[in-house]
């Protein structure tokens, strides 16, 4: 006579699959995945868990089927939380990999490749979601039978073709924005780094395309010199968040710039025409200044070399450019003008320099053209804003500079101490008694009237 086995507890899942059997709703996320997709896929995501994605079904015992299957059941039964929690460990027992490979998931992966019906889907569904966002996968690559939609995560390589760059320039472009830590030498801290898709996308926005300096100056056909004096200027400009040293460019908006300096007729012989790197010696003028003339169509002759192309291929008449250019104004004051507003000499204007007070910039003079160096009306507006001259508030009093000051000194408020050729008392806005409604008072500062008289 047969033996009767010993009576077990049931486990979790089997307790579950007997109600659901009864019919009963038992209010979990299982209820709405098929009856065999529950206990098969218990069964597989525990013995995965207890035994190893190189464990194969066949070859278990009953006994460790029922372990796997009520360890599979816990886990199926946290929802995404508990399955995402399994596959993380097998992807750090992987040693993290960026590259996804079935056989760091062994059973479970091929199981869901090889299940196709419909009932299995929702577990297939989140083991999918997990592999999106912890691998590189495009849009468009096959994930799991289904074809991945978004990306959700990129690694240098996939970044680095989707922008154009080479891996270096990519390492570079991710530690200028804050996306890589600088530490570490180049290429050796992105390794293994998988970055948010989402959270890099106004970087793909700004650099898919973009071309280094050497093929931006290439693309315009401009000398080296001319090229920076263009960006210098601000007629080009570098992608904002390039590396420090290494600056990238738009070929849009290198387009736009040759559609806006596009001579109006063609020439094979032009004689006294001249191209723009001439033309800047013989009217002593910057190449800024003279492409303003051209997109501002304030010169009758422009001309293109027909056997040139790009910014080289652009003739002007010299003349006609130093004519334009004679009255055009720095937005700036020379140092003796600013010192005669301000009521201090020259040696007062050079220490404020000296101490970062004051920005010096060159600029051409207004009538010689020579190279000049100005304070910008934007530097004399913030210092202005912050310091008032001893003339100034004595202007406002409608009393001597010297009575004013002195008088302050007396009441001992603070002023900018200078050396002692320095002439002229400078006092902080805030220290001074209607300081502040001094500034408030004066009218809108003509900076070109006071800056260039003359003119």
């Amino acid at each position: 006579m047969r033996e009767l086995g010993a009576w077990q507890v049931p486990t979790g899942l089997e307790d579950y699959l007997t109600r659901r059997l009864a019919g009963e709703q038992q209010g979990t996320w299982l209820d709405n995945i098929g009856f065999g997709a529950v206990a098969l896929g218990a069964e597989i995501f525990g013995i995965v868990d207890l035994f190893g994605v190189d464990a194969k079904l066949k070859h278990l015992s009953d006994n460790e089927k029922r372990r796997a299957g009520a360890r599979g059941f816990e886990l199926l039964s946290e929802g995404e939380e508990g399955l995402f929690r399994l596959l993380r460990r097998l992807h750090r027992e992987a040693g993290s990999p960026i590259s996804l490979s079935r056989r760091n998931y062994g059973c479970l992966f091929n199981w869901l490749e090889q299940s196709h019906a419909e009932q299995y889907e929702p577990l297939r569904d989140t083991v999918r979601k997990f592999f999106t966002e912890t691998y590189p996968i495009g849009e468009g690559d096959l994930v799991l039978g289904k074809t991945c939609t978004t990306r959700r995560v990129h690694s240098v390589e996939t970044l680095r073709r989707e922008l154009g760059l080479g891996r270096r320039q990519t390492v570079e472009l991710l530690g200028a924005n804050g996306f890589l830590k600088p530490e570490g030498e180049i290429g050796s801290s992105a390794k293994g780094v998988v970055l948010d898709a989402q959270a890099l996308a106004p970087l793909v926005k700004n650099f898919a395309g973009a071309i280094c300096q050497v093929a931006a100056q290439k693309k315009i056909n401009a000398p080296r010199a001319q090229f920076g004096a263009l960006v210098a200027g601000g007629i080009i400009r570098p992608i904002a968040g390039s590396p420090v040293g290494r600056p990238y460019y738009d070929e849009g908006q290198l387009d736009a710039f040759l559609a806006s300096i596009v001579p109006r007729t063609s020439a094979a012989k032009a004689d006294g025409l001249v191209g723009i790197q001439s033309v800047c010696r013989k009217a002593v003028a910057g190449a800024v200044d003279v492409v303003r003339l051209i997109q501002n169509g304030d010169l009758k002759t422009v001309v293109r070399d027909a056997e040139q192309d790009g910014y080289l291929s652009v003739l002007l008449d010299p003349a006609e450019v130093a004519e334009a250019l004679r009255l055009i104004r720095p937005d700036g004051y020379l140092r003796s003008t600013l010192a005669e507003f301000f009521g201090i000499n020259a040696s007062a204007v050079r220490y404020l320099v000296s101490k970062g007070h004051l920005k010096l910039v060159r600029a051409r003079h207004p009538v010689s053209r020579k190279s000049v160096q100005v304070v910008p009306y934007s530097s004399v507006d913030r210092f202005l804003e912050r310091f008032i001259p001893g003339k100034h508030y004595a202007e406002f009093l409608g009393d001597s500079t010297r009575k004013v000051g002195d008088q302050l000194i007396q009441e001992r408020v603070p002023c900018i101490r200078m050396p002692e050729e320095c002439g002229g008392r400078i006092f902080r806005r805030s220290d001074v008694t209607s300081g502040v409604e001094e500034l408030a008072n004066r009218l809108p500062l003509s900076h070109d009237e006071i800056a260039w008289p003359e003119l």
